[in-house]
C-alpha cells in the first residue's frame, strides 16, 4: 500500500509538471486560438457584407419569402426612389425592381457593377418559378392537367466516400504524428534531465526504480489523456457554432462523417500510438548523460515516426493493399496504418482486435522490460556513448 501511494505520488509529480509547462499548453490550445481566429475573421467578414447587398423593391410576398434568407439581398428599401438614393450613398451596390400583374412578372438590375452570376442565377430561378405559376392559372387546366405538370425530374446525387475517407486520415494521422513527436522529445528530456543526479539515488533508496518508472509512466500517460480529453470536450463545445458559420455550413454533412471516422476505435490507436512511442523515448531519454544529447538520442524514434507517417500517406486511397494489411498489425507502424482500413470499412472486427491486444501487449512488455533495467540506465553518468551504456544497463537487470 506505501508502495502504491508513493509510485502514485510520482505520478502526479509527472503529471502536474507536464501540464503546467508552456508547450503542453501551447500544443493543446494552439487548434483553438487556430479555429478562433478563423471563426472571427469570418464573423467580422459577415458583418462587412452589407456593404455588397442588392436591394430588393417589390411588393410581391412569395417573392420576398424565397428570397429572405439570402444574405445577399435586402427587403428594408420600400421603393425605388429609397434604393436609388441607397445605391448612391454607396449603401448597396445596387437594386432589383420586380414588379408583376396577373398575366406577366419582370424584374429589372440597376447597379454600379455587374451581380454575381450566382446572385443573378438565384433571382431568375425564382422569377421563372413565378411565371410558370401565372402561365398555370391564365391556361385554365384542369386538375389532371395540373397533374402532369407537376411531374418533377428525378436527380439523385451518389457521392464517393473517398474524399471524406482520405480527409479523416490526414487529419488523424497529421494530429498523431505532431502530438508523438512532442511527447517523445519531451518525456526523453524530461527523463535526461534526472539522469546522474544524486536525488535519483535518495529515491531509490526509498523505492525500487521499476515502480519509479510505472510512475512516470503513469503520469505522462494521464497527461496524454487529458489532452485528449481537452479535445473531445473543446470540440464539442464550439462545434455547434462552428458548423453555423457560413463558409461552413454548406460542408456539414462531409464534417460530420470525418468526426465519426476520428472519434472511432482509430482514437484507441492514436492514445496507444503515442503511448508506446512515449515509452521508447523514456528509454533512449535514459540513455544520455547529458540533456543537450537528447534530441540526437530520439533520432530513431523521430525517423521511425517520420517513416511511418510518409509511407502510411503513399497508401491512403489503397486500404486493401497487402502492405497495408500487414503493417496494421505491426507495432509501432499499427497506429498509422490500421486506421486506413477502419476508415475505408475493410476490417473486421477480429481482425482490429487482434492488431490492438498485439499493440497493448507489446506495449506492455516493453515497459515491463524498461522498468527493469531503468536502475542500471538512470545511475549510469559515463558519457561513453548510448550503445555502451545501453550494455552496460542489462547488467542491472
Amino acid at each position: 500500500m506505501r508502495l502504491l501511494h508513493k509510485l502514485l505520488l510520482v505520478a502526479k509529480e509527472t503529471y502536474i509538471r507536464q501540464v503546467k509547462s508552456w508547450s503542453f499548453l501551447f500544443l493543446v490550445l494552439s487548434p483553438f486560438i487556430f479555429i478562433g481566429l478563423s471563426a472571427t475573421i469570418s464573423y467580422f467578414g459577415a458583418k462587412m457584407t452589407p456593404d455588397d447587398q442588392i436591394a430588393i423593391v417589390s411588393t410581391d410576398k412569395t417573392i420576398q419569402s424565397q428570397l429572405k434568407h439570402h444574405d445577399t439581398f435586402t427587403w428594408k428599401y420600400k421603393s425605388v426612389d429609397d434604393a436609388k438614393k441607397a445605391m448612391k450613398d454607396d449603401k448597396i451596390v445596387g437594386y432589383v425592381y420586380i414588379k408583376s400583374d396577373s398575366q406577366k412578372i419582370s424584374a429589372n438590375y440597376y447597379g454600379n457593377d455587374e451581380m454575381s452570376s450566382t446572385d443573378e442565377v438565384k433571382i431568375r430561378q425564382i422569377l421563372q418559378s413565378k411565371q410558370a405559376t401565372l402561365n398555370i392559372i391564365n391556361a385554365g387546366l384542369d386538375k389532371q392537367q395540373l397533374q402532369q405538370l407537376s411531374i418533377q425530374p428525378q436527380y439523385k446525387k451518389h457521392i464517393a466516400k473517398k474524399a471524406v475517407q482520405s480527409i479523416s486520415y490526414m487529419i488523424l494521422s497529421f494530429l498523431m504524428y505532431i502530438v508523438i513527436l512532442t511527447y517523445a522529445a519531451t518525456t526523453a528530456q524530461e527523463i535526461a534531465a534526472e539522469k546522474g543526479t544524486k536525488i535519483m539515488e535518495v529515491i531509490f533508496s526509498s523505492m525500487s526504480a521499476t515502480k519509479y518508472f510505472y510512475g512516470k509512466i503513469l503520469g505522462i500517460l494521464g497527461v496524454i489523456l487529458t489532452h485528449i480529453g481537452i479535445y473531445l470536450l473543446g470540440g464539442i463545445a464550439i462545434y455547434p457554432f462552428i458548423i453555423n458559420l457560413d463558409m461552413v455550413s454548406k460542408f456539414k454533412d462531409m464534417i460530420g462523417d470525418i468526426l465519426l471516422n476520428l472519434v472511432s476505435v482509430n482514437l484507441i490507436y492514436v492514445v496507444l500510438g503515442i503511448v508506446i512511442y512515449t515509452i521508447l523515448a523514456a528509454f533512449f531519454g535514459a540513455l544520455v548523460v547529458r540533456v543537450e544529447d537528447t534530441s540526437k538520442a530520439i533520432q530513431p524514434i523521430t525517423i521511425l515516426i517520420i517513416v511511418s507517417f510518409l509511407s502510411s500517406m503513399v497508401f491512403i486511397n489503397n486500404p486493401s493493399s497487402m502492405i497495408v494489411k500487414v503493417l496494421s498489425y505491426v507495432p509501432f507502424l499499427s497506429s498509422f496504418f490500421m486506421p486506413i482500413r477502419v476508415i475505408d470499412n475493410s476490417v473486421s472486427i477480429v481482425e482490429i482486435s487482434i492488431s490492438l491486444v498485439i499493440l497493448f501487449a507489446i506495449t506492455a512488455l516493453m515497459t515491463s522490460y524498461i522498468s527493469k533495467i531503468y536502475f542500471g540506465l538512470i545511475l549510469q553518468s559515463d558519457d561513453v556513448g548510448i550503445w555502451k551504456n545501453f550494455k552496460r544497463g542489462l547488467k542491472f537487470k
